[in-house]
């Protein structure tokens, strides 16, 4: 059984470059707090609006015990969890993780990221290499600053 080598960037977390259509951006590979702690809070988020919205439509003794069996059961564990792997599949999720991914190191609009995920949609290898890097798998990219090639 063979092991891929490590390198020294990889180990430190320090950004690379990829180069999506024409344009190259600054990333480093996203920790599982950052990705799932803002998941979790927007999933449960998400949970309590639809609850409350729910509610609104409800009185009285019914609405006491909507409220009270919704609050009992606020998505966590493995219950978010599987949510959250669920969610980053949706274009809302890869939104998110990109959102959460570019805006690391340089400012990039809402619309830049409509269009990196549009990329995506036509198979623009700068893409798959931008999402792979940002959720830990391998890449081949250039370190920053540099027009080496690893």
């Amino acid at each position: 059984m063979s092991t891929n080598p490590i390198s020294i960037s990889e180990l430190t977390n320090n950004p690379i470059e990829i180069k999506v259509c024409d344009k190259i951006y600054k990333v480093k590979r996203l920790a599982l707090n950052e990705i799932f702690g803002q998941l979790e809070s927007k999933l449960k988020s998400d949970y309590i609006n639809e609850t409350t919205q729910v509610a609104n439509a409800l009185s009285g003794p019914d609405k006491m015990a909507f409220l009270n069996e919704r609050m009992k059961n606020i998505p966590k564990g493995d219950v978010i969890y599987k949510s959250a792997l669920e969610y980053i599949q949706t274009f809302d999720g890869i939104f998110l993780l990109l959102k959460i991914g570019l805006n690391k190191l340089q400012e990039v609009s809402d619309d830049e990221i409509a269009f990196v995920i549009q990329a995506g949609l036509q198979n623009e290898a700068g893409f798959t290499q931008l999402m792979s890097h940002l959720m830990g798998s391998e890449v081949n990219a250039t370190e920053p600053n540099t027009d080496k090639k690893k």
